[in-house]
């Protein structure tokens, strides 16, 4: 999740994470079913990434995505 985001800078959302092909198994979030990553971008490079997991599927929606994304990108300008 997180390498794929951070290589193509672009968010990723997986709703079901029992269904994504490779996938991190973090064994201090077991519950998870539910991921998002967003890539965090100063000046054209990416630099990291945030990444917010639920123990709900389908739990984000596009415009979690959109508010999300708005925070990570904010960082940048202070």
């Amino acid at each position: 999740m997180i390498g794929w985001c951070i290589a193509n800078k672009q968010a990723r959302v997986v709703l079901d994470v029992g269904e994504e092909a490779v996938r991190f198994s973090n064994p201090l979030l077991p519950e998870t079913r539910s991921e998002l990553a967003l890539p965090l971008i100063t000046r054209g490079q990416v630099i990291g990434a945030l990444t917010v997991q639920s123990a709900r599927p389908s739990a984000f929606t596009e415009d979690d995505v959109t508010v999300l994304q708005t925070l990570a990108d904010h960082w940048q300008r202070h």
